[in-house]
């Protein structure tokens, strides 16, 4: 299919978009600053209050950032608490949950490994009745291969000093997760597949997550500034290559030596930013049709072009 066919396409379909009937799923996604100069229960209050702001507003996903509650990139968070999932943390979220009756990605915590060893950086989904519905471990951890580095290489290829490349001091998982639920306004199916930070890097596994169902990839992060020309293109790709939805909501503000990018998006399946945060605390709603998931597919043809490449591997 040409570029000019598919530009057309596109068009013919953006024009159609003002005559749909209904909106299919309405999300927040709230942009936080890591308040760490609050006491940590303090901070979980204030967040629980940005949560609760969005009662009454019929909206079916709420997201937060990674690791906003302890600080991704604190020198000591190797000491910060290892929550459990029974904990005071996540009774105290589920108890906001609850008041706003909508699915809530919490973003990620350190979350206690019970074998004994570093803890998971982990994303906790909360249905509507405030009970935890699933969770993701981080998969992909910054800084874990440094490890093998040696240090002429860090010093000639990192600069030897760059905040961002310190090792997270956590365990990787080991599953992709992906989730089906009913969404509580609308009461469309929807499947969402779970990405914290690092792992959007990875096309394998987004395109993993897509086979598996995943309608909307969501993505929780702690992205640098120093970064910033790869959250723009990132996340955008992974829409437009996989034909869905992609929810990416980022920490913003200063941790220690490292400033955090902002800049949470909502990006459609064509790979278009319909909504975009600055680096301020924000709370970004977007009111999404999921039928666009389809219409991608169709206009874009990718999965099928994939076919057809993946039918020629070994052979070009």
């Amino acid at each position: 299919m040409s570029d000019v066919l598919v530009k057309s396409l596109v068009n013919r379909y953006e024009k159609k978009e003002h005559q749909r009937k209904g909106i299919l799923m309405k999300i927040a996604i709230i942009q936080h600053l890591p308040e760490l100069d609050y006491p940590i229960k303090e901070r979980l209050e204030r967040a629980c209050t940005r949560i609760e702001s969005l009662a009454d507003q019929n909206i079916d996903l709420i997201m937060l950032p990674e690791e906003w509650l302890d600080g991704a990139f604190m020198d000591d968070i190797q000491f910060a608490e290892q929550h459990t999932l029974d904990g005071w943390a996540f009774t105290r979220i589920g108890e906001s949950v609850r008041r706003v009756g909508a699915y809530v990605h919490a973003g990620t915590f350190q979350v206690k490994n019970d074998d004994g060893g570093l803890p998971f950086n982990t994303a906790i989904f909360f249905a509507p009745n405030g009970e935890i519905r699933t969770r993701y471990d981080k998969i992909h951890l910054h800084g874990k291969s440094y490890a093998t580095v040696s240090p002429e290489d860090k010093a000639r290829y990192l600069g030897g000093a760059s905040e961002v490349h310190k090792a997270e001091p956590q365990t990787n998982g080991s599953k992709l997760v992906v989730q089906t639920v009913t969404l509580p306004h609308s009461g469309r199916d929807v499947t969402f597949g779970f990405n914290t930070c690092a792992d959007i890097t990875y096309g394998e596994q987004q395109r993993a997550l897509v086979d598996m169902g995943a309608d909307v990839l969501l993505l929780s992060a702690a992205w640098p500034t120093e970064y910033a020309h790869a959250w723009d293109l990132l996340p955008a790709t992974r829409a437009l290559e996989n034909c869905v939805f992609v929810l990416a909501a980022n920490n913003r503000g200063q941790q220690e030596a490292l400033e955090l990018y902002g800049n949470s998006m909502v990006i459609n399946p064509f790979g278009k930013v319909i909504a975009r945060a600055g680096k301020t605390d924000e709370i970004l709603i977007a009111e999404l049709d999921l039928d666009e998931v389809k219409a991608a597919n169709i206009i874009g043809g990718f999965k099928q072009d994939r076919a057809v490449a993946e039918s020629f591997a070994g052979k070009i």
